[in-house]
């Protein structure tokens, strides 16, 4: 996969698949448009809406003619989650979540439409970062640990190589070669 961003879409070789990224800001707002190319044919666009509140992403699959909708929607204590699908701009609600903080604000319940509880998320804060559990097809743990600050290198440094003072005028097929 080649991935190319803020790049001219002329620089696409047309073989293997491809994503093309560009990126465009206005005030709070960050747009960012992903074309996904597959032997030189576009086959998916991505559009991705970014503000301080909210997150959107609406996927068109050229290959099968359809429109997904994600948004993400920050209300205080509270993150809305909604996926819609269709092909016009009345797409129909196919999965709503929403995830509300719990007054230890050490877990997350995830509600669907009707008020429902569906999953819990917890959190535990560690020394360098914190952990997510939930449930998906069985129990999940997620580590997020902190950079610290600054890189660090790892260098290995080469011993030389030692060489006998007797074999030292000898090329490799043992021929001698003495200079001074």
């Amino acid at each position: 996969m080649n991935y190319y961003w803020n790049k001219d879409e002329s620089t696409l070789t047309k073989q293997g698949i491809e994503y093309f990224m560009k990126d465009s800001s206005s005030g709070d707002t960050t747009f960012i448009f992903e074309n996904y190319y597959v032997q030189g044919v576009l086959g998916n666009q991505k559009t991705i809406k970014v503000t301080s509140q909210s997150a959107s992403v609406l996927t068109k699959d050229l290959d099968f003619g359809q429109e997904y909708f994600e948004e993400i929607i920050n209300k205080g204590d509270s993150v809305i989650f909604n996926r819609y699908s269709g092909k016009d701009n009345s797409a129909a609600l196919s999965n709503a979540e929403i995830y509300v903080s719990d007054t230890e604000n050490t877990k997350c319940l995830e509600l669907n439409q009707n008020g429902t509880i569906t999953n819990t998320i917890t959190y535990e804060p560690m020394t360098n970062g914190y952990s997510l559990s939930f449930y998906a097809d069985g129990f999940i743990t997620i580590h997020y640990y902190s950079k610290p600050e600054g890189t660090t290198a790892l260098r290995k440094t080469l011993k030389p190589i030692k060489i006998s003072p007797k074999a030292r005028y000898f090329d490799l097929l043992g021929r001698y070669k003495f200079t001074k």
